[in-house]
C-alpha cells in the first residue's frame, strides 16, 4: 500500500485516500502504529489520507485498548472510522465518547433498510451521527435506487459496487483519467471522499462516471474505498515486507 501510494505521488498524481482494516492482533500490538507512522514518513505520504477502520464489535471487546488506540491514531494525523456499525451493541453514549471521524453503516442494514418505505432507520442513524459531529458512510450500495435514496437522506459518503468493482493499483490512473474531464453535475456521486484540508475536515462526495470494464478485471482495492489489511492471520507479522 505505502509503495503504491509513494509511486502514485512521485508520478505527480493526486494522492488516493486509503483505509486500513485493523484486526484484533493489531489492536493489541503496541508497536504497529509506530511502524505505520514511520513507514508513511519514509515514503512521504500525508497521514491525513490514511483512515484506520475498527469494527464496532472489536471496539466493544477491547474498550480500554481501543480508546487508547483511537487517541494515538488521531495523534499521528490519521482518520478513524467505526466500521460495521449496527452489527454490535454499542451504546449511544459510548459512540459519542469515541473520537471517530466516520461511522460506517453495515451492509446488512443497507440491504434491509435502504429501501423505499423502510428507510426510517437509515434516516434516524444519519441524523444521530451528524448530531455527534461525525460523518456517515453507507457501505455496500449496489443499485441506483439505493444510491439515490442514500443521497436523499443526506448520507455523506456512499460506497459499493454501484460505482465500480475493485480495481488494481495500476488501473487507478485509468480511473483518474476518466474522472478528470467530467462535470460534477452530470454524473452519479462516488464514494471517494476528497482529501481533507485538516485532520478534522469531513470528506465530500465526488462525482465520477463508471470506471471502464477493462480497468476492473483484477480483484484489488478500489480508489473509492481502498483497503489494506496487513495482518489478518495471527501468525503474520505486520512488519514484513
Amino acid at each position: 500500500m505505502a509503495d503504491d501510494l509513494a509511486a502514485w505521488i512521485a508520478a505527480g498524481r493526486e494522492p488516493v485516500p486509503v483505509s486500513i482494516n485493523f484486526s484484533a492482533a493489531q489492536l493489541k500490538d503496541a508497536g504497529y502504529l509506530d511502524f505505520l507512522s514511520s513507514l508513511l514518513e519514509e515514503r512521504g505520504i500525508d497521514p491525513r489520507i490514511v483512515k484506520i477502520e475498527i469494527t464496532e464489535s472489536l471496539m466493544l471487546e477491547n474498550e480500554d485498548a481501543g480508546a487508547a488506540l483511537c487517541d494515538r491514531i488521531h495523534g499521528g494525523g490519521m482518520r478513524l472510522a467505526l466500521d460495521d456499525f449496527g452489527t454490535g451493541y454499542s451504546s449511544l453514549a459510548r459512540m459519542a465518547q469515541l473520537p471517530m471521524d466516520d461511522v460506517k453503516l453495515d451492509k446488512s442494514l443497507v440491504d434491509e433498510f435502504l429501501v423505499e418505505g423502510r428507510e426510517g432507520l437509515v434516516d434516524d442513524v444519519t441524523h444521530l451521527v451528524h448530531g455527534l459531529g461525525k460523518t456517515i458512510v453507507v457501505e455496500g450500495v449496489e443499485t441506483e435506487g439505493q444510491y439515490r435514496l442514500a443521497r436523499r437522506l443526506g448520507c455523506d459518503v456512499i460506497e459499493g459496487y454501484y460505482f465500480s468493482r475493485p480495481v488494481a493499483p495500476a488501473d487507478l490512473a485509468v480511473f483518474a483519467a476518466v474522472l478528470a474531464p467530467v462535470p460534477a453535475s452530470s454524473v452519479p456521486a462516488a464514494s471517494m471522499p476528497a482529501i481533507p484540508a485538516s485532520a478534522s475536515a469531513e470528506p465530500a462526495l465526488v462525482d465520477v462516471p463508471a470506471i471502464p470494464a477493462s480497468a476492473s478485471a483484477e480483484p484489488a482495492p478500489s480508489p473509492a474505498a481502498a483497503t489494506d489489511d496487513p495482518q489478518t492471520e495471527s501468525d503474520q507479522s505486520p512488519y514484513s515486507a
